[in-house]
C-alpha cells in the first residue's frame, strides 16, 4: 500500500504490524544465536534484569517485562532447572521469594551480551550511525 508523503505514518495500522514483525525478526535471530547456550531469548531478557537488579522479586520482574504471573511463574522454573538463577527466601515476608543469578549464570553473561549485540549488529546493518542512534533515541522515548 503505497503511503502519502503527507500523510501521517501514525494513521496506517501497518506501523504497528511493521514493529511487531521486527520485533520477532529479532527474537527468531537471537533464538538462533542462543540455541548452542541452550537459553531463550526469554530467558537471556530475564536474565539480564535479574543481573542488573542484582536481586528482584518475580512479580516485579514479571511487571518490568510485560509478563502475567503465571507465565513469569513457568519462566522462573525454566530458568531454575538449567541453573540459571536460585530463589532465596524474604525475611520480611515469608510467602515472597527473591530471584538472584546463579554463578554458572554470570559467567555467561559475557556471551549473552554478545550474542545480543551481534544480532543487533546484523539486523541493523543497512541503517547509518545516525539511523542507529536516532533509533534508539527514538525507542527509549517511547520505552514505557
Amino acid at each position: 500500500m503505497a503511503q502519502n508523503k503527507d500523510q501521517d505514518p501514525l494513521s496506517d495500522l501497518s506501523l504497528k504490524l511493521r514493529f511487531k514483525s521486527l520485533a520477532n525478526f529479532l527474537e527468531r535471530a537471537l533464538d538462533d544465536k542462543l540455541l548452542p547456550l541452550n537459553i531463550s531469548g526469554n530467558e537471556w531478557t530475564a536474565l539480564h534484569a535479574i543481573a542488573q537488579a542484582g536481586s528482584i522479586m518475580p512479580s516485579t520482574l514479571a511487571q518490568k517485562l510485560g509478563m502475567s504471573r503465571s507465565g513469569m511463574s513457568r519462566l522462573v522454573e525454566r530458568m531454575e532447572a538449567k541453573a540459571l538463577i536460585k530463589r532465596s527466601g524474604d525475611a520480611a515476608d515469608r510467602r515472597a521469594h527473591w530471584l538472584a543469578a546463579t554463578d554458572r549464570a554470570n559467567q555467561l553473561l559475557p556471551e549473552l551480551q554478545q550474542a545480543e549485540l551481534d544480532t543487533a549488529r546484523e539486523c541493523f546493518q543497512e541503517l547509518t550511525k545516525r539511523d542507529r542512534q536516532d533509533l534508539a533515541r527514538i525507542l527509549l522515548r517511547l520505552e514505557p
